[in-house]
């Protein structure tokens, strides 16, 4: 969505004092870095999700790759044969890249119109950085970006654990751990005992006939491993196994 159709709950500031909301996309990255990116094949991929950055002009970058990352390129090796170009696209689509940025104005003035339709047909977006501008700058805003991501999943996770180590220190009962833990992981949740009877729920409707379900398929895995994932009566449940004073 548009920056400023975001809920205020859903900002974060980067390192560069940038409004970032979630995971960085390939639109933010165009519309929002300030850095004169233009999307050369219009609408596709934009909504992709970036998860790395590097440069290279290497006839063959893919093995320095990451899948979801950012490819910054000027052209270099290809300039004077769209071929390559188009080969280029398929190679770094094939380990699902999440877009190719290209500096211009060193090698060429413009994306050749073939590699720009194998693109579109694959749905690989191009951006294109404008002459004069410079790589680093946009190297950095992805770094931030990715950055400002980890750090704010990092206080997420230490506030979570201190919320429930506040409970835990006030001796608050399992109804309350559970709703708390329910809420931050918005899930709904249901806890049994070790004859699957139902000790306590939180936001799960006919937790009885749940608890049942859950209960005989996690009695049927022959393995006797309780942690992971089932599915009975057309739901699927995540199931951890909790474990107090050995019991």
């Amino acid at each position: 969505r548009p920056a400023r159709e975001r809920p205020e709950s859903d900002r974060r500031m980067s390192g560069l004092g940038m409004e970032v909301t979630g995971p960085l996309t390939v639109r933010e990255l165009e519309e929002e870095s300030g850095l004169g990116l233009t999307a050369v094949t219009g609408g596709v991929g934009l909504e992709r999700v970036i998860k790395g950055v590097h440069f290279s002009d290497a006839e063959d970058p893919v093995p320095y790759l990451t899948s979801e990352s950012v490819l910054i390129n000027s052209g270099r090796t290809w300039c004077h044969d769209p071929q390559l170009g188009m080969w280029l696209i398929d190679r770094i689509a094939s380990i699902d890249t999440a877009a190719l940025v290209i500096g211009l104005g060193h090698f060429m003035d413009e994306v050749p119109a073939e590699v720009v339709r194998r693109a579109r047909g694959i749905k690989l977006p191009i951006l294109t950085l404008p002459a004069g501008g410079k790589t680093r700058e946009v190297l950095a805003y992805v770094y931030h970006a990715l950055a400002s991501s980890d750090l704010h999943r990092l206080r997420r996770t230490v506030a979570m654990q201190n919320d429930l180590l506040d409970l835990l220190v006030a001796e608050a009962g399992i109804d309350e751990l559970l709703a708390k833990v329910s809420s931050l992981l918005r899930l709904p949740m249901l806890l049994l005992d070790g004859t699957g009877a139902v000790v306590t729920a939180y936001r799960v409707t006919e937790s009885r006939r749940r608890a049942r379900e859950v209960w005989e398929a996690l009695s049927e895995l022959t393995d006797g491993n309780a942690l992971g994932m089932v599915e009975a009566g057309g739901a699927r449940y995540f199931c951890r196994e909790v474990v107090l004073y050995g019991k």
